[in-house]
């Protein structure tokens, strides 16, 4: 006996039922593939930010790079530049050790970040009052230089056997006996007189040389003849003759005389009397005298022997 095939979903219901039924499972569809559309339009609209380097959060600041990362400059901020207040130029210095980082978070995954090297410009570039005014420049230091306001990278410069620097726009300039701060503030007002209206100088020693050069000791000493001067002693006149072996027995201790050439040529010359027995005997030390390369110490004989 053949059976009457089963009503479908439709036929089940039939009259204002079948309407509504109907109806419902148009809506249903609908809205389903509204929501499925929705779903592939904010994934497109996102990646298209990820790739424009777009901000992720306006309230937050943050930022995803290259690689995936979501950065939060606010808990990093950016170096800027400090002539124009824009944000400092990209390096491909390594990183220093121990240098700071910035937190990163690429999904629930945490990282961290090497914070950038400061670049030329930055901010991070220590400020001219904090130059070195201690140690005076000799023959044979070896300097970096640098003008902020270029943003280059710092200039190696020599202080030749004359005691000058080849410098950028100047060209010879003296550097011997001076500071690396007072060497900078001299430069800064040569570069603002012609070739800028701002000049930011940098000047720091990279490399001192084992010997900043020679003194001459000559007279009543009991080992005369040339002595070093070490790039990391402050030699004065009385270590200079008690590293010669000391007085011989009729020199005139009170009357040591020091010359000293100013490097202007013939004539320009300076001579000092250093009174080396109250230095020695009674502990004056602050009347002892700083040695520079190239002075002469002569130390005479008493006019009277006894």
């Amino acid at each position: 006996m053949n059976r009457r095939p089963s009503p479908t979903s439709n036929e089940k219901f039939s009259g204002v039922k079948g309407i509504i039924m109907r109806t419902f499972n148009l809506t249903v569809a609908v809205k389903t593939r509204l929501v499925v559309a929705g779903t592939i339009g904010i994934f497109c609209v996102c990646n298209l930010l990820n790739a424009a380097g777009l901000p992720l959060n306006n309230t937050t600041n943050v930022y995803r790079d290259k690689d995936g990362f979501v950065i939060d400059f606010a808990a990093a901020p950016v170096s800027t530049n400090a002539a124009s207040g824009k944000p400092a130029r990209k390096t491909n210095a390594a990183p220093a050790k121990n240098a700071p980082v910035a937190k990163a978070v690429s999904g629930t995954h945490a990282a961290t970040l090497p914070a950038e090297a400061p670049a030329p410009g930055s901010t991070n570039i220590p400020a001219a009052n904090v130059l070195d005014d201690k140690y005076k420049l000799a023959i044979g230091d070896q300097l970096s230089f640098q003008i902020i306001e270029d943003g280059d990278a710092p200039v190696h410069l020599v202080v030749t056997d004359s005691g000058d620097l080849q410098v950028p726009y100047i060209g010879r300039y003296p550097a011997v006996g001076k500071t690396c701060k007072q060497l900078a503030q001299e430069l800064k007002v040569e570069l603002e007189k012609e070739y800028y209206k701002q000049a930011t100088v940098i000047i720091a020693v990279d490399l001192k040389p084992e010997s900043r050069g020679k003194i001459y000791l000559v007279g009543a000493i009991r080992a005369p003849g040339p002595e070093d001067i070490s790039s990391d002693e402050a030699l004065t006149v009385s270590k200079a003759i008690l590293r010669a072996g000391g007085f011989t027995d009729y020199a005139d201790e009170k009357h040591v005389k020091v010359t000293r050439s100013n490097g202007t040529g013939p004539g320009g010359e300076k001579t000092f009397i250093v009174n080396v027995e109250q230095i020695l005997e009674n502990g004056k030390t602050g009347d002892d005298m700083p040695v520079q390369p190239g002075d002469l110490i002569f130390v005479p004989e008493r006019m009277v022997r006894f």
